[in-house]
């Protein structure tokens, strides 16, 4: 059933009206405009039907109202976490920081990308000899070259500019993700202490958020080879789309994963022809160099299973529950939900996590508190988007309280789709039955 919309013909419950008759009266003959002509016919109308007296003004509708207040509440919410952005960056904005984003732009500007002793001389002058700076770059080749048109500029103007473009992708992702939700989409990113995280480390995470974005926007445009390269686009995060064939496969959309694998193409033959043809080893090498030294911090079920004391293996049948229960959901569900199951198994199936990787869980709760599931499910998708989990009283167990959350969310989800499929399954057999 489509969903009614409020046309100038519309009662004030919201069915459709018929168009006022010929013989106009005084008061739509004295209208000034167009606005009042629409409007004094409408009211006419009305008391004609309910044999009462005009009314002079209508009543405007609480819901829109509602909306409003909701919508500046978003807004209030967004401007505080632009303004403790600025106030925690105010001396980075003058003299640059020692965070990720000075490994991207030293690596702009090297020889080697995977050569620790060539990033260190690509390096600005002012942070030469610091040794907090000196991270692996574990990127793929293609990540230096995106970055590239920021080395021109001197290291504090390129920081900004760094962080202007990751505010504009939130913007795309809060506009696109849940176009009918985006006061909900805005309020949940900006209490997001994940996201937080992400652009105080410098990194890119709302890249893969806005490629996301972009992939629904897509699908529902009718472009699915479009939809499916802006998927690629997330890849820049590997772990963001570990499970992405899950949903390509689900779905059935071959146009789509048709554009995904023509976008990792386009990627790979970038990062070959910049790198040479050893870079996918030297991309692994330091991809797992880069890990944490205890593995009990990270956010992911093979973190989960060291803080557990679990052996690996554990983590390995859980990752095996975790892509059979996107698939299921991927199965039932509609493209925004299946995106947002495809990044939380993502976190969660990742071979290394860190904290700011949790924001890949920001997509999957405003998906699952959208969509019709079960109470339970919704309640388990709001706690994603509380921020009382990263709390420091909590320590390193509250990540983990999470990653089990998103591991109990997908198997729950899958498990109610499937008992719905099989009891919308069941009247069909039997009515079958009772024609044979």
């Amino acid at each position: 059933m489509r969903p009614v919309r409020f046309f100038p013909y519309t009662s004030i419950a919201g069915f459709p009206q018929d168009p006022p008759p010929r013989k106009l009266s005084k008061r739509l003959r004295d209208a000034p405009d167009a606005g009042s002509f629409l409007s004094a016919s409408l009211q006419i109308m009305d008391a004609k039907r309910s044999n009462a007296r005009p009314p002079v003004d209508v009543e405007p509708r609480p819901q829109m109202g509602l909306r409003a207040s909701w919508g500046l509440i978003a807004g209030a919410v967004a401007l505080a976490f632009l303004g403790g952005l600025a106030l925690m960056q105010a001396d980075w904005l003058a003299s640059g920081p020692a965070n990720d984003f000075l490994s991207f732009y030293s690596a702009a500007g090297a020889s080697d990308i995977y050569s620790q002793s060539s990033i260190d001389a690509a390096r600005p002058p002012a942070f030469a000899t610091v040794a907090a700076s000196a991270r692996p770059y574990a990127r793929i080749p293609l990540h230096a070259k995106l970055y590239s048109f920021l080395r021109p500029l001197p290291y504090p103007t390129a920081y900004l500019v760094f962080q202007v473009l990751m505010l504009w992708c939130m913007g795309a992702f809060v506009f696109g993700w849940l176009p009918n939700k985006r006061a909900l989409t805005l309020t949940a990113s900006a209490v997001s202490v994940p996201l937080f995280f992400s652009f105080m480390r410098g990194q890119d995470w709302p890249l893969a958020l806005a490629a996301f974005a972009g992939c629904v926007v897509a699908e529902r445009y009718r472009a699915p080879i479009l939809a499916g390269f802006c998927l690629s686009v997330a890849a820049i995060h590997p772990a963001a789309v570990i499970a992405a064939p899950l949903l390509l496969i689900a779905h059935r959309r071959w146009a789509m994963c048709t554009g995904f694998l023509s976008g990792l193409t386009v990627m790979a033959t970038v990062s070959f022809w910049t790198a040479g043809l050893d870079w996918p080893q030297r991309f692994a090498a330091a991809f797992f160099s880069a890990a944490p030294a205890d593995p009990a911090i990270m956010p992911n079920l093979l973190g989960t299973a060291a803080w557990l004391h679990l052996s690996p293996w554990a983590a390995a049948v859980a990752g095996l529950a975790v892509a059979s229960a996107v698939y299921v959901v991927c199965r039932r569900e509609s493209m925004v939900t299946s995106l947002g199951c495809v990044a939380a198994a993502g976190l969660l199936l990742s071979p290394q996590a860190r904290l700011e990787d949790t924001v890949l869980l920001l997509p999957a709760g405003l998906a699952l508190l959208a969509s019709d599931q079960h109470w339970v499910v919704r309640v388990i998708a709001l706690l994603f988007l509380s921020p009382m989990f990263f709390l420091p009283q909590f320590g390193d167990a509250a990540t983990h309280v999470l990653v089990l959350l998103a591991f109990m969310a997908l198997l729950l989800a899958a498990f109610l789709r499937s008992q719905s499929e099989q009891a919308d399954a069941r009247p069909a057999g039997l009515a079958q039955l009772k024609l044979s």
